[in-house]
């Protein structure tokens, strides 16, 4: 049996989310990626990029698990230094960048390599579903005063994205249970 990781319910809340942000004004969009272009910069910048001549065995793990997923995006993949498990996805809105992946130091240092691989699909998955755009294009046209029953729709849609991420996750790790237990309790609990 193959497990499909798309949850439909998220992809019905997308749409309902996008059809309130889609933009309306390439000035607004374009005037926003300029200003993104220095912040993106610096956070590209002050990584160290996971690649095969500084982290071999990590960029193989990396490389690997972007094409389990079939992933053909242009994807930069980071170490940084936060001692605590995480990975974060940032995705610049513009083709001309990659997408980053930062891992951090805390995570590699800590999960085993099928638990980094849950986490490496997990950020993937985020990149499978381009739901990063839909909040980018949430902040540029509600700010501060979104409708409360979008805003909730929102927080349900970003609660199933997460849970459609942790699916990419698994298939990433070759549905290991283990491994995804043992990452959720290091990641939850904070315990090595």
């Amino acid at each position: 049996m193959k497990l499909n990781p798309i949850i439909p319910q998220r992809k019905k809340l997308q749409d309902i989310v996008w059809r309130h942000v889609q933009p309306t004004s390439t000035h607004i969009i374009d005037q926003e990626l300029e200003d993104q272009k220095y912040t993106y910069y610096n956070e590209s910048c002050l990584h160290l990029p996971i690649d095969p001549y500084t982290t071999p065995a990590l960029s193989l793990l990396c490389t690997s698990i972007k094409e389990r997923l079939h992933v053909h995006d242009n994807i930069l993949f980071c170490l940084d230094d936060f001692a605590c498990i995480q990975g974060t996805c940032l995705k610049s809105g513009n083709p001309e960048y990659p997408t980053i992946i930062r891992l951090s130091s805390g995570a590699v240092n800590t999960l085993t390599d099928n638990e980094l691989a849950f986490l490496i699909g997990h950020e993937l998955g985020h990149v499978i579903m381009q739901n990063g755009l839909v909040r980018f294009f949430f902040n540029i046209f509600y700010k501060d005063d979104a409708p409360k029953f979008l805003t909730h729709q929102l927080h349900v849609y970003e609660l199933l994205s997460e849970l459609e991420a942790d699916r990419y996750g698994f298939l990433a790790c070759g549905c290991n249970l283990d491994a995804f237990v043992g990452y959720q309790y290091k990641f939850t609990g904070g315990i090595n």
